[in-house]
């Protein structure tokens, strides 16, 4: 018998275990909220973080909404509906916010000159992550004073909203990011229509591979 499994993010709760992303299951998943919820016909989804660079060097998916939305309690439950298909039919963990519009595109002389100025990106998700698999239990929630520098504000119970104020930052591992690119630039969002609509080779061509 395997170990106790349990998940949760806001109200949102899982016995399913996750499995490290790719390409086929990240499609699945896109095509399936395409097609079994109306979530793509009221916001754009566009995907973000470790998906664009290496599948192997990531564990989860960075997905955010855009556009407007009727109310925290609706845009609560269509972050609520994609981890329930994530997890329980593509074993997928996502990282899901909604955003006023995907991180903008950066080069590596503009965000170390000392002139540049960090962008201020606000973000609406929901927190309270509980990881518990076997003897291994683990909280994460924004909520807590640690994360003051984020200015939290609760807009549900689960769904907050908050500020990146200082993207991207120079941390190392952004700085070795965009110098592995060719072009020392970094792609930091890919549309999720253009997703659907093209093939494999091409979400790998034009991402930072």
């Amino acid at each position: 018998m395997g170990q106790y499994f349990c998940y949760r993010k806001g109200r949102f709760i899982t016995y399913t275990p996750w499995r490290r992303p790719d390409y086929e299951r990240l499609r699945g998943l896109l095509v399936a909220v395409r097609d079994n919820t109306d979530i793509m016909q009221r916001h754009g989804l566009h995907l973000l973080g470790g998906v664009l660079f290496d599948f192997a060097a990531t564990v989860d998916v960075d997905i955010c909404l855009t556009g407007p939305f009727e109310s925290p309690e609706r845009l609560e439950d269509d972050i609520d509906a994609i981890n329930d298909l994530a997890f329980n039919r593509f074993e997928l963990m996502l990282d899901l916010k909604w955003m006023d519009g995907p991180p903008p595109e950066v080069g590596y002389e503009e965000v170390m000159s000392p002139d540049f100025i960090q962008h201020n990106l606000r973000f609406i998700k929901t927190t309270c992550a509980i990881f518990h698999h076997g003897r291994d239990i683990r909280i994460r929630d924004l909520r807590d004073p640690e994360y003051h520098y984020l200015e939290i504000r609760q807009l549900t119970e689960y769904l907050i909203e908050g500020y990146y104020t200082d993207y991207p930052g120079t941390s190392g591992k952004f700085i070795d990011r965009i110098l592995a690119n060719p072009h020392r630039r970094l792609k930091t969002s890919f549309d999720v229509e253009t997703f659907l609509r093209e093939d494999e080779a091409y979400f790998l061509h034009n991402t930072n591979r």
